[in-house]
């Protein structure tokens, strides 16, 4: 007989928001959409820029802690653990669930609507910080970026029909097959219903540009919304749900980053070469916009 350390608690670190972007990526809501069906307690830190998200810090009864990175990793761990909530399917249903996961991944949606929205942001918030008023190297580089805005807004309007159609097809398969029920499987969450919450709750959501695309995510698949919505109501918004997210006595360390030394080292020898680039650009900036002054004899 296998005996395997059950898992009694868990941090989940996500990416740290920017740019008015959602703080939490889809892989990341999946994540912890499958801590609460489990009824595993965990809190939330920020991630280390360039991991491979989510990264799930397991803690157990006994032993040392599990640091899963990437949601295979942590499916896998959690099976281990035995916490498996695919436990119940047959094994044609499982061939069916892992099929459905793969079109939910495939698709990714929530990824290419992230550097959409992103690059529509950092264009807003360009424009806004800048003005009208351009000096070196700004003064160099703005004007070549205007002469490419019209063909980036057709490249966003032909991505927008590709998008679309993206997402007819996966999840109007997966509409197809919810249809009425509340779960995708049996009377239980699984699996596909986590990766729906996380990647479709996450693209549904999204501050998408008025269009065919932002109309379809937010009328087109109603299942699936009532999905996203039963999910959130009955294991996000209860009165447990309190006990899920940030405890009293989670120590402040605990929101660091999961760094190795190689990684910290590497990290604060970015941040000085930033500092200084950063100091001596305002630098330069500030000595050329100082008054002159001439002197006139008279």
């Amino acid at each position: 007989m296998v005996v395997t350390r059950r898992v009694v608690s868990a941090r989940v670190y996500q990416e740290r928001s920017g740019w008015d972007m959602p703080s939490i990526n889809p892989e990341c809501c999946v994540a912890q959409c499958m801590l609460r069906f489990a009824q595993i307690p965990y809190v939330v830190a920020v991630a280390d820029p360039g991991r491979n998200l989510p990264v799930v810090e397991l803690i157990f009864a006994q032993g040392p802690s599990t640091i899963c990175d990437g949601l295979g990793e942590f499916i896998r761990r959690m099976k281990d653990s035995g916490y498996d909530v695919d436990r119940q399917l047959t094994t044609v249903q499982k061939s069916e669930a892992a099929a459905f996961r793969s079109l939910v991944q495939d698709a990714d949606l929530a990824r290419i609507l992230e550097w959409w929205i992103e690059k529509e942001n950092f264009r807003l918030g360009l424009k806004s910080l800048l003005g009208e008023d351009y000096r070196f190297p700004m003064s160099e580089i703005y004007p070549r970026w205007r002469r490419s805005k019209v063909l980036q807004e057709r490249r966003v309007a032909a991505e927008e029909d590709e998008i679309s159609f993206l997402a007819e097809e996966a999840y109007g398969c997966l509409e197809s097959r919810l249809g009425r029920r509340d779960w995708f499987f049996s009377e239980h969450p699984t699996t596909v219903d986590a990766f729906v919450f996380g990647y479709f709750g996450c693209a549904s959501s999204g501050k998408i540009p008025e269009g065919k695309l932002s109309e379809m995510l937010s009328t087109g698949f109603p299942s699936l919304m009532e999905l996203v919505k039963r999910i959130r109501e009955r294991y996000f918004n209860t009165p447990s749900s309190a006990n899920f997210v940030q405890p009293q006595a989670e120590p402040r360390k605990s929101k660091a980053p999961v760094r190795s030394p190689e990684e910290q080292q590497t990290w604060t020898v970015s941040m000085r070469y930033a500092a200084g680039m950063m100091i001596t650009f305002f630098g330069y900036i500030y000595l050329q916009s100082e008054p002159g002054i001439e002197f006139i004899e008279t």
